[in-house]
């Protein structure tokens, strides 16, 4: 009797753990296969850097038709509204560049900084600020802001440590701006700079890499999540054709950029083929601007290619630098 029972039960304990191991694989592949067909969002940012060539009152003998150019700046972004998202300007030193464009340009990009080095406290134009601000009346501003079309939710000043004794840009509060964009419930972290420059026979180089370094040990102490992209963008005045600067610049800011240029055969962005470069610079051809994403923070879709630009009006060129351009996707 005890083994007629046993029977029927021994076949239905090897019923039940076959069908449960049926179960756990049929489970476990209905579970690897929804995980494979988990849908990813892709988002876009459109990034700008725009030397606009507005050099301050002190330096007016370099102004050149500051009024017309800042009105065809303007009506150019204008047009070009529906694709750019944050503009980063450099040199917009003066009170035209202010009134003609900058103004006009918060009715399609309300959300922007004060220039860098306009003020030397936060008030209530900064979350914080940091570096040599200096209140001088013989230093001007560093002529850096950011505009952008979605809210910011935070501002923070650089003024660099570092400059150029008895060069232009000693007199200026030159520096960088970081800020929190929030677009589309996601956030990006942009930094905009303008480096030290060459000015006749003086050579930049080893402050501008110093001035990278402040850069990114600035950034580094905000400590940004690393499930978000850090862009920087601006005028950096390396040289592309300066293999050991461009490859330094990329290495102190542990960034990367999708950008390459022929001088023999195409157009830097800072050019003898532009209508003002022409005059003082016949011979020269370089890329100078920048935008690049670091590889410490979340990375692109693909690395996209940094595009030139050629705003025009007239057949004159608007600025003696031509606008940088990058589209950025990245997947969440």
């Amino acid at each position: 009797m005890k083994f007629r029972v046993l029977i029927p039960l021994f076949f239905c304990s090897i019923f039940l753990v076959s069908c449960s191991k049926d179960d756990d694989t049929t489970l476990q592949n209905t579970i690897q296969e929804s995980s494979s067909k988990v849908p990813f969002i892709q988002k876009s940012l459109h990034v700008m850097s725009y030397n606009i060539f507005h050099l301050p009152g002190i330096a007016s003998v370099s102004h050149y038709k500051e009024k017309e150019r800042a009105i065809a700046q303007l009506e150019y972004l204008k047009s070009m509204r529906n694709s750019i998202d944050v503009i980063v300007f450099q040199e917009g030193f003066n009170q035209q560049a202010e009134t003609y464009l900058l103004d006009k340009l918060s009715r399609y990009y309300p959300y922007n900084t004060r220039l860098v080095g306009q003020f030397c406290y936060a008030g209530n134009y900064w979350n914080s600020i940091s570096g040599n601000c200096s209140n001088s009346p013989f230093v001007v501003n560093g002529g850096v802001t950011i505009y952008s079309k979605y809210p910011i939710l935070e501002k923070h000043q650089l003024v660099f440590e570092h400059s150029g004794y008895g060069t232009p840009d000693y007199y200026a509060n030159k520096g960088a701006a970081f800020v929190k964009i929030k677009k589309d419930n996601y956030i990006y972290n942009i930094v905009g700079t303008h480096l030290q420059a060459d000015h006749n026979a003086y050579n930049g180089s080893s402050v501008r890499l110093r001035q990278l370094r402040e850069i990114k040990n600035w950034i580094t102490g905000f400590s940004i999540s690393k499930n978000e992209p850090l862009i920087y963008a601006g005028d950096m005045n390396v040289e592309y054709t300066n293999p050991s600067d461009y490859a330094q610049m990329k290495h102190i800011l542990h960034a990367e950029i999708n950008y390459t240029f022929n001088p023999s055969t195409e157009m830097g962005t800072y050019s003898n083929q532009n209508t003002i470069v022409v005059k003082n610079y016949p011979n020269y051809n370089d890329s100078l601007d920048y935008i690049l994403h670091s590889t410490e923070h979340k990375s692109p879709v693909t690395p996209p290619e940094m595009k030139v630009l050629r705003p025009m009006k007239n057949g004159e060129d608007l600025s003696d630098h031509f606008p940088v351009f990058t589209k950025y996707s990245f997947r969440y």
